[in-house]
């Protein structure tokens, strides 16, 4: 996404700078130094599951915008541009994934006082990102809807094979 060099009103960048969360840069560093500490901490599954879950979504959701190749809304005059396919939303889905991820491997390694704290900034940084992507005019509603339900729908397989694979290395004598 490029913002035009024209003035910004200041509600416009706080909402320009919240969508970066969903970057696919950002997700990328995040990834990775989330990926690097689990496999410090010696938690290979949870690493395993991490890498798995964003790549996975770094994959599934282009093909989903080159199954629907739906444009991008149009505004007059633009403050903001995003090239490609607008449906479903990356940064949407992207977010979903990796900070819900993020909450489900925290939700494993921290103590249990911290897991409202980290529940509630996972929710914060997704429905911002989210959200902002409306406002900043490069998605519809519904592409950011649908985001969010393609990013959840890989983020429930992703964790509940990781449960499964926990069970049962619980349940090994």
């Amino acid at each position: 996404m490029r913002l035009r060099s024209t003035r910004l009103p200041p509600h416009f960048v706080r909402s320009a700078s919240l969508t970066h969360f969903g970057d696919p840069l950002v997700l990328f560093l995040l990834g990775a130094l989330v990926a690097s500490w689990l496999l410090h901490k010696r938690e290979r599954l949870l690493a395993l599951g991490w890498v798995v879950a964003l790549s996975g979504n770094a994959v599934l959701n282009p093909l989903l915008k080159l199954v629907f190749e739906r444009a991008r809304p149009l505004h007059d005059p633009a403050l903001a541009q995003a090239t490609g396919f607008s449906f479903p939303s990356g940064h949407s889905s992207g977010a979903m994934v990796a900070y819900g991820m993020l909450l489900y491997v925290l939700l494993r390694v921290l103590p249990a006082r911290w897991h409202p704290a980290a529940a509630m900034l996972a929710v914060a940084l997704v429905v911002t990102t989210a959200c902002s992507r409306v406002f900043l005019g490069v998605h519809f509603a519904s592409d950011v809807a649908a985001g969010l339900l393609s990013g959840l729908s890989w983020l429930c397989v992703c964790v509940a094979s990781l449960e499964v694979a926990r069970q049962r290395r619980l349940a090994k004598p």
